[in-house]
Order: C-alpha cells, then structure tokens, then sequence
C-alpha cells in the first residue's frame, strides 16, 4: 500500500474501532446523475436537468476506461457543486467504477487508487453521500451521447420550413423561445 494512504486506516488498526460499528444505509439521493465516457469525452446529466461534456486531454485519452469513469465521477462532483449532505446517486454502465463508489475502494491498480483517494477526499470534504448504480447503455443515452458530442441537448427547433408554414398560416411571433443561438427562428 503506497505510504500515503496508511493513515486513512490507521483507526481501523484499532480493535475498539470495530466495535463502534453503525448499520450503514445510504440516504435517498438528491441529485441523480448519468454519467458516461468514450475515448473522446465525457458527459453527464442531472436529475436537475443540467448537461456538461468536455473532452479528455491526450494523456486522459490514453488512460484506462476505468479511471475516466472515476475521473468523470469527480468532475461532476465539481461541477454540479451539490450543497453538503445531499446524497449523490451516479447512474453509470461501468461495473468496476459503479463498484468501488458502492464499496468506497478495493481497486488494485495504483492509478486507481490515486482516483478513489480524490473521489472519496472531495467526498469527505464536502460531506457528499455517494452511491452508484447500474444502468445500460441503452438507459443512459443522454450522458452517451454527450460523451460522444452528438446532439442529446435539451435544446431544439422546428426545421426552418416547418417554422415559415406555421408563421404563414398563424402569422409571426413577438417571441422567439428558442433562444440559444444555434435555435433562433426570429431573425431580427
């Protein structure tokens, strides 16, 4: 076990320790988040409603899947910034990271490691009870999609055609919903 990490348990060393044992149950999860990674990027989406993505550097691109799912893990957490105590469900297709953020640890590789210690050390931190749980690939399309930087936006628009038929027949709008710049329909 690399030095540093001997004193987070250095208390279990203690045999008075284990007979402070509590029943563990996770709270209810205030913030769900799916979360995925491809070779190119990463994305995720809140129960909130919120949408982030962002693209692995050359050296991330390169690393295990294993360790961009944990690092994707500590992103949201960053991101998201949930207020302290609100437990955090992570809705992930990735067996071993949805594993060690249930078991909170046993990887095996070093590299691994160095992503628990700063999952659990923001974790602790910020008093954030995390839990994982399994989803499919097919259940998680939105933060897949956003991971590979195809369109799963909650932004849309009507085909611009579709948008002139219904302003010939109903006549122009005074506002335009569709305000994000890639979605405006009035041009003014």
């Amino acid at each position: 076990m690399p030095g540093h990490l001997t004193q987070f348990v250095q208390r279990w060393l203690n045999p008075a320790t284990l007979s402070w044992w509590v029943l563990w149950a996770p709270s209810p999860p205030l913030l769900t988040v799916a979360a995925d990674t491809s070779v190119i990027g990463w994305g995720l989406q809140s129960s909130q409603g919120h949408q982030q993505q962002g693209a692995w550097s050359e050296r991330d691109q390169s690393a295990h899947i294993n360790i961009r799912e944990c690092r994707v893990v500590i992103i949201a957490m960053k991101e998201f910034k949930p207020s302290p105590g609100a437990a955090i469900c992570f809705q992930m297709d990735n067996q071993v990271a949805l594993h060690i953020i249930n078991k909170q640890g046993t990887a095996r590789s070093e590299a691994l490691l160095w992503q628990l210690e700063e999952i659990f050390r923001w974790d602790y931190q910020h008093r954030l009870p995390l839990s994982a749980q399994f989803v499919l690939e097919v259940e998680s399309q939105g933060a897949n999609a956003i991971s590979r930087f195809k369109t799963a936006s909650a932004e849309w628009s009507l085909c611009q055609s579709v948008f002139s038929s219904l302003t010939l027949r109903w006549g122009t709008p005074e506002i335009d919903l569709f305000i994000n710049k890639d979605t405006i329909q009035l041009l003014q």
